[in-house]
């Protein structure tokens, strides 16, 4: 169409109508210049508010998660008169191990774990003696050492090979972190010296030793845990490893040490062993604190964290300034077991007691 065109079309029109022509004209052009725009935006918008209910669904998890945390370390009550709650180890859900069904049966292996949440009572020195007796008698036994002080990681190993090198973690960190698979409990676990010139050691006997940065590895996997960064549950973490058909299969036993607190790797030791020995010295101060460890035990037990776990025994310890106290101390060891319905035998004289009585690393060399 030329320019004369355009004129006898206009013409003949009336000037409203040459104005509604020429407006739709240009709002045509402006819709079809505008359109992609508004197309992005309209999409951009979009994109948006689905930003936003993403940011709502994460705030929610997130106030979910701390609310969780708050539950799990709060007290139990209304306002300041409330009084300390259970403790955050009974925290739900509860993702317990498969293999729990082994210690219905009786195919676990004896896994005993020595604690008490009192220190000085000799755990170290009953569970270090008990695993090199069973050693000794040609038992593979598997010791791991889960408190982060690592006396029995020093009794038995030089520093050379027990302490971590920078920039490594300890073989126990590993072990509650997770790290570690069954064929690396023969693998990466080293067989403990035995005898005042260090250098004898027994085949059939293997140890897992600890570091200090075991202490900054708990805190971290139970606030990942509580914070829900941790989807499994670090509470049966050792369990997985230790209930295995591979370890089950490569130990005859298992003894562990265990830290004086109710930490991570405390609760995890509770959770894969069948049996738990409470070592005291027979003193009031030191028994009163088997009294408060039987009933955390028991309260474990009855949430279904560790329902399985049996008390194998009530181990008694007599130093120098404890002689006068002994039958003070007995007495209440007497009533603690009764008071949790658990029978008296399984506390023992200290001078019978077979935890007590095992030969020392030396006597293992002569036998």
């Amino acid at each position: 169409m030329d320019w004369d065109e355009i004129w006898r079309f206009f013409g003949d029109k009336s000037t409203e109508a040459i104005i509604a022509i020429v407006v739709v004209t240009i709002l045509t052009w402006v819709a079809t210049q505008t359109r992609p725009i508004i197309k992005r935006e309209l999409q951009r918008r979009r994109e948006l508010l689905n930003e936003i209910e993403r940011l709502k669904g994460v705030t929610a998890e997130l106030d979910g998660r701390i609310q969780r945390t708050l539950n799990a370390v709060g007290k139990s009550g209304d306002g300041g008169n409330g009084r300390e709650g259970q403790g955050l180890w009974l925290t739900t859900p509860i993702q317990q191990p498969s293999s729990y069904f082994m210690f219905q049966s009786g195919q676990c292996i004896p896994i005993w774990v020595f604690a008490n949440l009192k220190g000085g009572v000799a755990k170290t020195t009953n569970a270090v003696n008990l695993a090199a007796h069973y050693a000794c008698r040609g038992e593979r036994v598997l010791l791991i050492d889960l408190d982060y002080q690592a006396s029995v990681s020093s009794m038995g190993l030089r520093d050379t090979v027990r302490i971590p090198t920078a920039g490594q973690s300890s073989r126990a960190t590993r072990l509650i972190d997770g790290q570690y698979k069954p064929h690396d409990l023969l693998d990466d676990a080293w067989a403990p010296t035995i005898g005042n010139d260090g250098m004898n050691q027994v085949a059939n006997f293997r140890l897992i030793p600890s570091a200090y940065d075991l202490a900054r590895a708990e805190n971290r996997l139970m606030v990942e845990w509580l914070l829900g960064a941790i989807q499994d549950d670090i509470r049966y973490t050792l369990a997985h490893l230790l209930h295995h058909e591979e370890t089950q299969a490569s130990f005859d036993r298992i003894v562990i040490d265990a830290p004086p607190r109710l930490t991570s790797a405390c609760v995890q030791a509770l959770c894969a062993s069948t049996h738990v020995v409470i070592p005291t010295v027979l003193d009031k101060l030191s028994v009163e604190a088997v009294q408060t460890f039987v009933d955390q035990v028991k309260l474990l037990k009855s949430g279904g964290i560790c329902p399985h776990i049996g008390f194998g025994a009530v181990v008694g310890y007599q130093s120098g300034r404890s002689a006068r106290q002994i039958p003070d101390a007995e007495e209440l060891i007497f009533k603690t077991l009764r008071d949790a319905d658990l029978s008296q035998e399984l506390y023992g004289d200290p001078e019978q007691c077979p935890a007590c009585t095992v030969r020392r690393f030396d006597d293992c060399l002569s036998s």
